[in-house]
């Protein structure tokens, strides 16, 4: 089994190019001009800070079809490997809508192994791994959005903020995170 957390973060409409120079397909272009940069076909980003220290200040960003791709890749190689996928919009950032997720999912051919690829589906428990396995979809998608309340807009069932087995030990007093004072 193993975790992937990605930081996204919702492209606002200032990184968005507005002249008519759009992309329609399901992949991210960046467009460098006089005027600076802009973002066609690009809901979303995985970011490394904010969106403005991932793209203006160039800390780092990639786009998430590149990324669900390589996941596709690595189930696709290994059919009883178990990914949790873990998508965080944190830093401020907004989150991107559940459809753009979605879409970019099934554009990079990773939807077809997601157990929860529908996120109007209800979800009432955890698969088991056999279940998981034999129906060849190996990938589960959790998300935790925002702090202090602001959390994503998908159902606090969907939403999985602390990863535990019931047989883990609780951490040390010391070693708990502590929610801020809003979040308590």
């Amino acid at each position: 089994m193993r975790v992937l957390d990605f930081e996204v973060a919702a492209l606002p409409s200032s990184w968005r190019c507005d002249d008519g120079h759009t992309n329609s397909s399901d992949t991210c272009v960046e467009h460098v001009r006089v005027s600076g940069r802009c973002f066609s076909g690009c809901p979303f980003i995985v970011s490394h800070g904010t969106v403005q220290q991932s793209i203006g200040l160039v800390q780092g960003y990639t786009f998430p079809e590149a990324l669900f791709a390589a996941v596709a890749d690595f189930v696709a190689e290994r059919p009883n490997e178990i990914i949790t996928l873990l998508l965080l919009a944190s830093h401020g950032n907004a989150a991107p809508s559940k459809a753009d997720v979605v879409a970019r999912m099934n554009a990079s051919g990773l939807l077809s192994s997601v157990w929860n690829a529908d996120p109007q589906e209800a979800f009432t428990r955890y698969p088991t791994l056999g279940e998981m396995r034999s129906a060849r979809r190996t990938v589960l998608i959790s998300s935790a959005y925002g702090a202090c309340g602001v959390r994503s807009r998908l159902p606090a069932r969907r939403a999985l903020f602390v990863l535990r087995t019931p047989h883990a030990p609780p951490p040390p007093p010391h070693a708990r995170i502590r929610a801020p004072p809003c979040c308590a």
